[in-house]
């Protein structure tokens, strides 16, 4: 959205695109960027960030509760917060992409059964799958960043997630301090 950025690289690409909403389509909500230069190739990217996506990983996650080695179930959960973490990424909305990179890779290493899933994991990535859904309403409402309390809540869910379970839960550093919240880059150092 065009309120999205706040950080100079977020800045230089609202100078190279043009951003705005673009009509709803298929439950998906949708940023339009437009570049403003006409010799480059590219016409506009649509960018979509689909709440049934959440409510999937949702729903995927209680199945778990009752088969926790369907690992159909969780290659679904693991594609759910890739295709967020990507959507936001095409954009450059660095507090999505921290926040749900660090997640992914929790993902990952229960998929790679290098950690074992339990009620209590179940939970947090339930907890995470709704701090996902509020930062996306974040960039939803316009606004450059979550506010101190949202992203407080998140630290706190990274901290849990990076504590209790031992997982390499490193955010990416595609300049870690571009509009994320301390934890976050505290996770990259």
């Amino acid at each position: 959205r065009d309120n999205c950025y706040g950080t100079p690289e977020e800045d230089a690409l609202r100078r190279d695109f043009t951003l705005a909403n673009a009509p709803d389509a298929d439950g998906l909500h949708w940023v339009l960027a437009t570049p403003k230069s006409k010799d480059g190739q590219l016409a506009s990217v649509r960018v979509g960030f689909d709440g049934e996506q959440l409510a999937a990983l949702e729903s995927a996650l209680l199945q778990l509760e009752d088969n926790p080695d369907d690992s159909d179930t969780l290659n679904a959960i693991f594609r759910s917060a890739h295709t967020i973490k990507g959507g936001a990424g095409v954009i450059e909305c660095t507090y999505i992409v921290s926040f749900t990179h660090v997640v992914e890779n929790v993902l990952d290493t229960l998929r790679n059964r290098e950690i074992t899933l339990d009620a209590d994991l179940i939970a947090l990535l339930l907890a995470c799958g709704d701090h996902m859904g509020q930062l996306l309403g974040v960039l939803e409402a316009g606004a450059s960043a979550p506010d101190e309390e949202l992203s407080a809540e998140g630290e706190a869910l990274l901290q849990r997630l990076q504590a209790g379970k031992g997982a390499s839960t490193q955010a990416p550093n595609t300049n870690p301090t571009a509009g994320t919240p301390a934890a976050f880059d505290a996770l990259i150092e």
